[in-house]
């Protein structure tokens, strides 16, 4: 083993990062199994209404499946200290909807933050202690969509419906990327404090 020295001291977090980042491409080399995040970040959504979980809380009918859901509810997806994201990342599985004739336009995903200890964070963005960090145009004209609610007898508005992943991986200063299963293609952008990739494939 072998100790390397960091000419400036205030970066050597980041030089330790990004060596441990090069062994692991070039030699499939992983120091650390997983990682903990100092803050706790997660994505708006809209949630199926839950009376005991989301009192309170503003909710809407979609007419498209007659189902109530409770808005701006926040969905942790990387938790601070104490909740390691493993070095081969973790997926989650979001869907979206959209009416006929806007299937085509960029979906926005808004990323919040939140420096509250895991068993305080906010539940909505109702609540005190959360903050939007970015927004994200996902490009979803050539993904694969499916048009629901399309049969002759549906008495239900036809939507069509794209589903895509949200992938965490430990490794990136980006901590987000945004999948999608049915198209090949990548756009990213910079986001400030924290820049995020968005990757369709």
């Amino acid at each position: 083993m072998q100790v390397l020295l960091a000419d400036e001291p205030q970066l050597v977090v980041v030089h330790g990062l990004v060596l441990d980042r090069i062994q692991q491409i070039r030699y499939g080399v992983v120091t650390f199994g997983s990682r903990c995040s100092p803050v706790s970040y997660g994505i708006i959504c809209d949630q199926i209404y839950d009376p005991e979980k989301h009192i309170g809380e503003s909710v809407r009918l979609d007419s498209r499946d007659k189902q109530m859901y409770a808005v701006d509810q926040v969905d942790w997806l990387v938790i601070q200290v104490g909740h390691p994201i493993p070095n081969t990342g973790f997926t989650k599985e979001f869907q979206y909807k959209a009416d006929p004739g806007r299937e085509s336009e960029p979906q926005k995903v808004h990323v919040v933050m939140s420096i509250l200890p895991p068993d305080k964070l906010p539940k909505s963005m109702r609540q005190k202690g959360v903050q939007l960090v970015c927004s994200l145009d996902i490009l979803t004209e050539d993904v694969e969509k499916k048009l629901k609610n399309r049969h002759w007898y549906s008495i239900k508005p036809a939507f069509w419906r794209t589903i895509f992943d949200v992938k965490v991986f430990s490794w990136l200063r980006r901590p987000y990327s945004i999948l999608s299963s049915s198209f090949d293609g990548v756009f990213s952008s910079d986001y400030g404090a924290l820049g995020m990739d968005a990757e369709i494939n």
